[in-house]
């Protein structure tokens, strides 16, 4: 897993700006000590997609009826259902520097999110290459809360991989996920590498998004 130094910049809202000196020290700091202390952990199940006339679809008794998730992953017949997380040691760092250093609070929340995408992004070539059946390309992660496809779906989702007993991923009863940094997709599965290049920021309607890549 590795942190790069731009994706924690995007995080903290350095849109075009440069960053001190200070600010890069820390963030390399921090970028260290979440490499040392988070053990990252990911679980998957792959399945059919089937889609329906009215444009819904089902994915293992999951109904799914959202134009968004239509739109990025309509061309696939297949996806996996993705999940990841960082861990609790994350959320004790966080919650610390949260009460005693809040620039470093700053920096852990920015380069945490920064090393799940990346994390995320080390593991996806190595599951696609687990199929022996053919060659195939992930499209980028979709999760609920992208467009219109709700976060009301993250329960069922976590649910059917049993995230809770084998990543420790739980629900909030605001639905947010805990440990925080922790997320759920799927990964739209493509025999075309040409239909798979879009990033989730080019895949997602929120233009006004603070984190949007340029």
């Amino acid at each position: 897993m590795q942190i790069e130094e731009n994706e924690v910049l995007r995080y903290l809202g350095f849109r075009g700006n440069s960053p001190d000196g200070n600010t890069r020290a820390l963030i390399r700091e921090i970028s260290r000590q979440i490499i040392t202390e988070t053990h990252p952990k990911h679980l998957w199940q792959r399945d059919t997609l089937h889609w329906k006339a009215d444009g819904s679809c089902v994915f293992h008794g999951i109904s799914i009826n959202s134009r968004s998730f239509r739109q990025h992953l309509g061309d696939c017949k297949e996806a996996v259902l993705f999940a990841a997380t960082l861990g609790m040691e994350a959320d004790r760092w966080q919650n610390r520097y949260s009460r005693l250093e809040i620039s470093k609070a700053a920096v852990w929340h920015a380069a945490s999110a920064a090393a799940l995408e990346s994390y995320c992004s080390q593991v996806q070539p190595e599951i696609a290459a687990s199929f022996s059946d053919r060659k195939w390309y992930f499209r980028s992660g979709f999760s609920p809360g992208y467009g219109d496809f709700s976060l009301e779906l993250q329960g069922a989702l976590l649910q059917l991989l049993d995230a809770g007993k084998r990543l420790g991923i739980t629900l909030t009863g605001g639905g947010l996920m805990q440990p925080e940094k922790s997320v759920v997709m799927f990964l739209g599965m493509s025999t075309s590498p040409d239909t798979c290049m879009k990033k989730s920021c080019a895949a997602c309607e929120n233009t006004e998004c603070i984190y949007r890549r340029d």
